[in-house]
């Protein structure tokens, strides 16, 4: 996978996002995370949802800026867009949500036949233990440039417009 991703490809997620800081190979930006619950159909269960109810609006990340793209073309407060690969986004889910679940779902199967109440301590420490293996990993996976967002391009403002000279 290459740092610069071809708009019409499918495999790509594109999100807006605004930069909180510039580095030499890489922008720390904030993305909106109610930008997509307005149509998403599972916002009553989400997450991120939830969250956003509570007044995290936004979450700040680390995107990488494509060699073709030089970090001083952009400044804090600019708006960009990002890209990622799908794959990507599923497989850090999947580790973000399986993980936990999956470790509250083994303690509570490992104590069956205990009293209710030893059950649930289980079920919580199995949840803690899934939830910090599920951090681990994602640390470990932090700067594998495949998992990473890609700054595509400056956003347009408002009243801006592209003129293509031929």
């Amino acid at each position: 996978m290459g740092l610069a991703p071809e708009l019409d490809d499918s495999r790509w997620i594109t999100e807006r996002a605004q930069v909180l800081s510039v580095q030499s190979n890489a922008l720390w930006v904030a993305a909106d995370k109610t930008s997509a619950c307005g149509s998403c159909k599972a916002k009553s269960g989400c997450g991120t949802s939830l969250l956003a109810k509570l007044g995290r609006d936004q979450v700040a990340v680390r995107a990488l800026l494509p060699q073709h793209l030089q970090y001083s073309h952009f400044a804090e407060g600019d708006e960009i867009e990002l890209a990622i690969d799908r794959t990507a986004f599923v497989k850090v889910a999947l580790v973000m949500y399986l993980l936990p679940l999956l470790s509250l779902m083994a303690a509570v199967v490992l104590t069956l036949g205990y009293a209710e109440y030893q059950v649930a301590i289980a079920a919580f420490l199995g949840l803690l233990t899934g939830g910090w293996l599920a951090s681990w990993v994602l640390k470990r996976w932090r700067n594998d440039e495949r998992l990473q967002p890609v700054v595509l391009r400056k956003a347009l403002v408002a009243g801006e417009h592209v003129v293509q000279l031929l």
